[in-house]
């Protein structure tokens, strides 16, 4: 609702403007970039917002060794590195 007394001369510069350039709709212009972190496309191929997929185990040397997936991934990694 408007306020009660007259606007400051600021606010009517401001709409002076706005009218002067046609009185556009703000709705519909377009959202300004943020200058600050990823945008809302980079932000969806973020790792933790991708739908999970069941990882292939990588292959190992010493064959049995490992008794399950999760040891294969340690266990490769350990070769990687001897």
């Amino acid at each position: 609702m408007p306020p009660k007394g007259k606007l400051s001369p600021e606010v009517i510069a401001d709409f002076e403007k706005w009218i002067a350039m046609g009185a556009p709709d703000p709705r519909k212009a377009e959202v300004a970039k943020s200058k600050y972190g990823p945008s809302v496309e980079e932000g969806r191929k973020f790792w933790a917002f991708q739908p999970m997929k069941k990882p292939v185990p990588p292959p190992v040397k010493n064959k049995s060794w490992p008794r399950g997936t999760i040891d294969q991934f340690v266990l490769a990694s350990l070769e990687k590195r001897a």
